[in-house]
């Protein structure tokens, strides 16, 4: 993701690409499989009030502990959770918009990580563009999409890998 952002040739539909099978590995990384399932058999599929609502959150609140230990991204994902279920949101729809929303802030993390390398490594002008670059790509990906696929919501639609380009006949679109 961070060399299609630093290279202009690429444009933001293509870092955009890169920003799911990123997504896809840390989630792999950290086992946040296991964490989902673990959360929708607290949280259920009702799609609507109940009154054990505040068990369900006291329940994740014990996951979390149990967990998370380690692993940044599991805490973010049942942290958004709980969040959104606090706020009142219900079942799949909470864990869905939950865990889009921690996907976003994981992306946010690497973003500020990625600009920060970049001004380490290069010139201030050139990480100032990565991350002016990695803003645009936060506003235009669709991490609702990816959350329903994650939790096994919706088919997996997202391809494995950004397909890389070869030759001058798969540079840049006109």
């Amino acid at each position: 993701m961070a060399e299609r952002a630093d290279k202009t040739a690429f444009d933001i539909d293509e870092v955009c690409e890169a920003v799911g099978p990123a997504l896809k590995d840390d989630w792999k990384e950290e086992k946040c499989d296991e964490l989902m399932r673990a959360v929708q058999s607290f949280v259920g599929t009702d799609r609507q009030a109940s009154i054990f609502d505040s068990e369900k959150v006291a329940g994740l609140e014990t996951l979390r502990r149990e967990m998370v230990g380690g692993y940044p991204l599991r805490r973010m994902v049942i942290d958004h959770i709980i969040r959104e279920l606090s706020r009142g949101g219900f079942g799949p729809d909470a864990v869905c918009e939950g865990t889009a929303n921690a996907l976003k802030a994981q992306t946010g993390k690497g973003r500020y990580q990625i600009e920060e390398h970049y001004a380490r490594e290069s010139t201030a002008w050139r990480a100032a563009n990565v991350g002016y670059r990695l803003d645009n790509v936060m506003s235009q990906y669709n991490f609702n999409a990816l959350a329903r696929e994650l939790t096994g919501q919706s088919p997996v639609v997202t391809p494995a890998r950004p397909v890389r380009h070869q030759g001058l006949d798969d540079g840049v679109a006109l």
